[in-house]
């Protein structure tokens, strides 16, 4: 059988194709093997999946078992969608963001490291956020804030919530973040800026959106700020 190396325009195409098809509403085993005719190696790996989940195995177990094909980013965002039944929603996110990428590696001239979307999870990801460019600390800050929103909106309890978004950060900020699980269990509020990774207007706003049970709105909204920064770095990163 003839290799084929992942490329993020084959997973592009798998992921928009996925999310119009759970989209309408297409059962998982139909919809595995109506992907079977994307580009390789995602068409084969697709015959695979129908299989595991056909069998039972939920879709985020069955990708993490291929880490050479989908990112850790990647698959944690199908698991949000799992836990959140907003699945389709999650998709096409992660199609919009390895399109972002795929535009920014085109325009950058010099080798920006871990891309969350379309780089295998087999390639080391910094645990620190020093250690991560600007880039990628905007790529953390926008998912952090509009995946918890999108799960917390779809009526996932607090702590659930953030126990999914916790595999998106950094080791260290994933264990702050456990503190404020705890803290939040107790009675208190989440104070966004303990995690010390999101701009202060932003902490304010979530701080606003907490006190006023606007949360989940608030925190698209951030996310909504946050991918205006996005685009523009995309658009002027140079060439």
């Amino acid at each position: 059988m003839t290799q084929h190396s992942p490329t993020p325009l084959a997973l592009c195409l798998f992921t928009t194709r996925f999310a119009a098809l759970v989209e309408e509403g297409f059962s998982l085993v139909r919809t595995f093997s109506l992907l079977e005719d994307v580009p390789e190696p995602y068409g084969e790996d697709a015959k695979r999946l129908r299989n595991l989940v056909e069998s039972g195995d939920s879709i985020s177990h069955a990708m993490s078992e291929r880490p050479d094909l989908y990112s850790s980013y990647y698959v944690h965002m199908i698991r949000a969608g799992e836990v959140g039944g907003i699945l389709d929603v999650l998709l096409r996110r992660s199609a919009d963001m390895i399109t972002k990428e795929c535009q920014f590696m085109n325009r950058w001239s010099h080798q920006e490291t871990a891309f969350f979307f379309a780089s295998p999870s087999t390639q080391a990801q910094p645990e620190s956020w020093e250690d991560l460019s600007q880039y990628q600390r905007t790529v953390i800050q926008l998912l952090f804030c509009e995946t918890l929103g999108t799960i917390l909106g779809s009526g996932v309890p607090i702590l659930r919530s953030l126990g999914v978004v916790r595999w998106l950060l950094p080791k260290v900020q994933a264990e702050r973040l456990d503190e404020a699980k705890e803290g939040i269990a107790a009675g208190e509020r989440m104070n966004p800026g303990r995690l010390g990774m999101l701009p202060a207007c932003i902490v304010a706003l979530i701080d606003a959106g907490e006190e006023a049970g606007t949360l989940n709105s608030t925190l698209l909204r951030c996310a909504e700020i946050l991918e205006t920064e996005l685009d523009l770095r995309v658009a002027q990163a140079a060439v």
